[in-house]
């Protein structure tokens, strides 16, 4: 999954039809008649989810392939400088929330107890085995687990998107943006708290998915039933599971039935909430300059390099304060614009789709949660909430891969692979420069979990029943009982 090495010659395959059946364009009112039969039926089948059209490969090299790529991707994500901090510190709602209520509460009812007005099942089922260790492993459970999911994340993106990239280096890209991209590698990085923005990307690709094995879809329906019951942008998707519902057979319904039962569960405790959350009157234009920060120029550079391009004074270049992230904009909406104008229709709506849902992303969350540390004038800008950028990252990324993939014209050859170059170029440079920043969450600091639990045991050893664990940041803490405390010593 080295994004370094295939992004700068990324091109269709050659010596495989581009546009197989799946992916021509539809069918002619004169042979189908469009409202006749099952033509705009088969119209969806052929270009929103066309088929993957060889069956999996179970030979030796694959499995060692795929067992390698996911092996690669947890071990980046826990010894990277900010991966190393997580596991030696937990992160707070981990701690809280998931590790302490794994601890103190009855399974399974646990893992469908909502939290801020929504479920959680793959964190609280990652918490639920975190807490079979020994409780001084816990900091490391918890970051190894959601390292392993993310890294699962990738590997389904890798296999569900073979219907619309049928190149493997367009897909290992595609894959390798799920764990590089450093938009993931700040707040959202190895913790359970924050699994839910990539969840729902890979939500999108198992909805889009249409295998040619019975067990590739029962995966992909075991996916979506996940991700909707740990994300609540899964309502977002609604209209794509709605649409996947119209396919001609039965087998291909079945993953968009499953996200119906779990978007069903995740309802019930969304309108049965209380949480109630104060926010500030929307301001559109700061709106609209937060969002392009905090996606375009967060995907191309990263959090960290993005928050430094601001200076403090602010005031000193009000008037163009916002230019970098206009810029990064337009210069990903003009790439992903290329793929939309010249791709096949499959790669039209994968780069619509995309598009869309990055804006709606970013847009819904801001909106939801407008308060004046997300206006892009405040110092450190795009580093408070971070997290709010993940999600639309990565499916920006999609619609600029969608665009630097398309084959050029021999008119813009050396054009666009300048751009592959450049962007290639760009990000590495971000990578690189997260890993030497200290900005805001990205390493955790403070006590230890170690270190925290030697102080609950000198409590317990005065006689208290009760104590309080602390975790990050200081705020935060974890109640267990001395008793369970001894037990899992």
């Amino acid at each position: 999954m080295e994004q370094s090495q295939h992004f700068a010659t990324i091109h269709d395959d050659t010596s495989a039809p581009e546009s197989p059946p799946e992916l021509g364009s539809p069918p002619g009112p004169a042979r189908n008649g469009w409202l006749s039969g099952l033509a705009w039926q088969r119209w969806l089948a052929d270009n929103v989810f066309p088929r993957t059209l060889t069956p999996p490969a179970t030979d030796r090299r694959t499995v060692l392939g795929y067992l390698a790529a996911f092996l690669l991707a947890v071990t980046y994500l826990l010894v990277i400088p900010q991966g190393r901090t997580h596991l030696t510190h937990v992160w707070a709602e981990d701690g809280r929330i998931f590790l302490g209520g794994a601890a103190t509460k009855n399974f399974p009812l646990v893992v469908v107890e909502p939290y801020a007005g929504y479920l959680h099942v793959l964190p609280r089922l990652s918490a639920e085995l975190a807490v079979q260790l020994p409780i001084g492993w816990w900091a490391a459970g918890v970051a190894i687990a959601a390292a392993v999911v993310r890294a699962a994340v990738a590997l389904l993106v890798f296999t569900a998107a073979a219907g619309h990239l049928p190149s493997r280096k367009l897909r290992a890209v595609l894959a390798a943006a799920v764990i590089l991209l450093p938009s993931g590698n700040s707040e959202g990085l190895n913790n359970l708290a924050n699994l839910h923005w990539f969840v729902i990307f890979g939500a999108f690709w198992a909805l889009l998915w249409r295998p040619t094995t019975r067990w590739q879809n029962g995966l992909s329906a075991v996916a979506l039933l996940l991700a909707v019951t740990t994300s609540p942008l899964g309502m977002l998707l609604v209209p794509l599971a709605a649409a996947r519902l119209a396919l001609p057979r039965r087998r291909d319904r079945v993953p968009a039935l499953a996200f119906i039962v779990g978007l069903a569960m995740q309802i019930v405790p969304l309108l049965g909430s209380t949480t109630t959350r104060e926010r500030e009157p929307f301001d559109v234009m700061q709106g609209l300059a937060a969002a392009a920060a905090r996606v375009p120029l967060v995907m191309f550079t990263g959090p960290e390099l993005t928050a430094d391009l601001y200076p403090d004074a602010l005031e000193l270049y009000s008037r163009f304060y916002a230019w970098p992230a206009v810029l990064a904009a337009v210069i990903a909406l003009a790439i992903a614009g290329y793929g939309l104008l010249y791709g096949s229709w499959a790669r039209r709506f994968l780069g619509s789709a995309s598009l869309l849902l990055a804006a709606a992303s970013i847009g819904a969350q801001l909106y939801m949660n407008w308060e004046d540390l997300l206006r892009i004038d405040q110092p450190n800008t795009v580093i408070s909430v971070q997290r709010y950028s993940v999600a639309p990252c990565l499916f920006l990324f999609t619609a600029v891969l969608v665009g630097l993939a398309r084959a050029p014209r021999s008119q813009v050859r050396h054009v666009l692979t300048a751009v592959r170059i450049a962007v290639a170029a760009i990000i590495l440079f971000g990578i690189s420069y997260q890993w030497q920043s200290t900005i805001g969450t990205v390493r955790l600091d403070g006590p230890t979990w170690q270190q925290n639990l030697g102080v609950a045991e000198q409590e317990c050893a005065t006689g208290k029943a009760e104590i309080l664990v602390g975790i990050s940041p200081s705020s935060w803490v974890v109640p267990l009982t001395c008793e369970y405390l001894t037990q899992k010593g």
